[in-house]
Formats: structure tokens, sequence, C-alpha cells
């Protein structure tokens, strides 16, 4: 498999079925309580094929879990959803353990990550 083939693991405790209605893909549907505490897939469920070719390969392939097991994860419109900054902190830990960037999409100024040097 080339390694610019993109990996993609969905998740939405709430609109997981939907999810998986309309597009046909897996969703997971881990709270951020779960993933809090470290439940993550250990790998991407589907691959985004570049290429006709490439999807031929995708489905008979698996990718390697790494110690970092994602590249990018986005938080889309859900972290004012979160009532402590203690369960902020938590959920920011554990995916700055499995990932190396972080994107959140927020409609308005909160949550407020304060960072500490």
């Amino acid at each position: 498999m080339d390694k610019d083939t993109l990996f993609v693991t969905a998740c939405d405790l709430y609109t997981s079925e939907a999810y998986k209605a309309r597009t046909g893909l897996p969703c997971e549907a881990f709270s951020f309580k779960d993933i809090s505490l470290g439940q993550f897939p250990g790998y991407s469920h589907y691959s985004v094929p570049t290429s006709p070719e490439e999807q031929l390969d995708a489905e008979e392939e698996t990718p390697q879990q790494k110690s970092t097991l994602y590249d990018v994860v986005i938080c889309s419109f859900a972290l004012h959803l979160l009532e402590s900054p203690s369960e902020i902190w938590a959920l920011l830990t554990a995916l700055s353990q499995q990932a190396k960037w972080l994107v959140i999409l927020e409609p308005h100024k909160k949550p407020e990550v304060k960072f500490w040097d």
C-alpha cells in the first residue's frame, strides 16, 4: 500500500448510526469519557484510495498499528459539551497521546483551553 494512503476512522456517540446509513462506512460510538479512558480503535477502519488500483490493494491489506495511532484528530463542534475543565484536560491528554495533531472546530469561544508552561 502506498505511503500516501489516507486511513479514516469516524467516531461520534450520537450520530454514528446516521453516519453509517448515509455513507455506508463504519463509525465508532465512543463517548468523550471513553476516549479519556483510552478507548481507541487499534487502527483506522477503512482507507480512502487515491486511485482505482489502490482501492483493490486497500481491500486486501490491514494497516499496521503504530505507537501514535493517528496523524490528525478533528473534533468538530463538540468540546463545548464537556462540563468541567478536568473533563477537557482528560480528553485532550488522551488525544495528545494518540495523535500528532489535533484540530478543534467550534462555533464559539468555548471551551477555553488553558496551557501551562
